[in-house]
């Protein structure tokens, strides 16, 4: 396995974390700043984000080279 993809892929991992129920804990900052607005409201502004991390979870899974071909160039 290489350590640049497995780094990516923890990345993208850490990154629909973030934004997903129940943690979301970029919804509980967004929140914090504006308190005006709904926690259920805000969960829902980020599906596309979740859903496009997800689209690139699986092309970074399914295409690795994606990911490894500019440091491969650096070699």
């Amino acid at each position: 396995m290489d350590p640049i993809w497995f780094g990516v892929f923890v990345v993208i991992n850490a990154e629909i974390s973030v934004i997903s129920p129940p943690v979301g804990m970029n919804v509980f900052l967004v929140k914090s700043m504006f308190p005006e607005i709904g926690i259920w409201e805000i969960f829902n502004g980020t599906w596309p984000f979740f859903f496009a991390a997800l689209v690139l979870l699986a092309i970074v899974i399914v295409w690795p080279s994606t990911v490894t071909f500019l440091p491969s160039m650096m070699r």
